[in-house]
């Protein structure tokens, strides 16, 4: 999820019953209120009741994501769903790489967006993509294949391994 994304959920969320109760970042596409006691805590309890934390989440918005993010791996959920939107504007085949070949773009994660990396910038030889040893009938569904399987988000969870984990 990006600040963007945050700050539109934002308004969305029934601030009445939550004086003191943690939010939560689920799934990485949704907020709600927690007790505090839960993995995907964002905030932690509050202080002070009202609007006032409307205006305070939207104007961190941005340092709250880079420090959930530096230690919360995104979610299979939260993955698979950016994923498929890049497949979508894309093209599926784009992130296939055949027979050793570099894809067209490979998947990578910055503070919790998933972005579709360029053949030629830097990190896209580092990025996730599907990849085949023969050309299948329909690449397309080869890829698809690749993200319902988990594959894609398995090679994102071993390419930062170490930082969620060490």
């Amino acid at each position: 999820m990006d600040a963007e994304a945050f700050r539109a959920l934002l308004s969305d969320l029934d601030w009445a019953p939550s004086d003191a109760a943690a939010l939560r970042l689920v799934d990485d596409g949704a907020l709600a209120w927690g007790t505090g006691s839960e993995p995907d805590v964002l905030v932690g309890t509050w202080s002070n009741a009202g609007q006032d934390r409307v205006a305070w989440l939207a104007a961190n918005a941005e340092e709250l994501l880079a420090a959930y993010y530096r230690t919360h791996p995104l979610t299979r959920a939260g993955f698979d769903r950016q994923a498929r939107e890049l497949l979508q504007r894309h093209g599926a085949s784009a992130f296939a790489g055949i027979a050793g070949e570099l894809p067209e773009r490979s998947l990578f994660v910055d503070v919790g967006s998933v972005v579709a990396e360029p053949r030629g910038a830097p990190r896209h030889r580092y990025g996730v993509y599907c990849a085949l040893d023969r050309r299948p009938g329909d690449v397309d569904l080869a890829v698809r294949r690749w993200l319902d399987r988990g594959e894609a988000y398995d090679g994102y969870l071993g390419m930062n391994v170490c930082r969620y984990n060490c």
